[in-house]
């Protein structure tokens, strides 16, 4: 008997869209709650419209709820999300109102490298000047 704590290991496994439900029989998708967010999960079995998924990477299986579940993102859509939150968080501790206060507070972050995955040419070379600059009209 094959142990259903392994994941099995395939040429061809079908892509689920999202739009309908349940997604294929050993497509990989993402399970948002019953494994930490956005964990890779292989649809093991279909019935009735229940789905059983398992962990990708531990083995563990259990059921799976469409509201929370989605397709497997790819690397770049996972970077783009990492991106966005930061700048959220960016937007929600600057100071004041102004777009352009948090225009600028993008601008820092991004010369600073506190934006995953996107950085300025020679950004050392423009945050010392920036730096310097400041102390100059102090």
């Amino acid at each position: 008997m094959r142990s259903i704590t392994k994941t099995v290991t395939t040429t061809y496994a079908p892509e689920w869209d999202g739009e309908s439900w349940p997604p294929p029989i050993r497509s990989v998708i993402e399970s948002s709650v019953t494994w930490k967010d956005g964990t890779p999960v292989e649809v093991l079995a279909v019935r009735h419209g229940n789905v059983i998924g398992c962990h990708t990477e531990t083995g563990v299986a259990g059921w799976l709820v469409q509201e929370h579940c989605r397709p497997l993102r790819t690397a770049a859509q996972r970077e783009e999300e990492e991106a966005v939150e930061a700048m959220h968080q960016i937007a929600d501790d600057t100071p004041g109102s102004e777009a352009g206060d948090v225009f600028r507070a993008f601008y820092r972050a991004i010369r600073d490298g506190k934006i995953p995955g996107i950085k300025l040419e020679d950004a050392q070379e423009q945050s010392a000047g920036a730096d310097a600059e400041q102390r100059t009209r102090r």
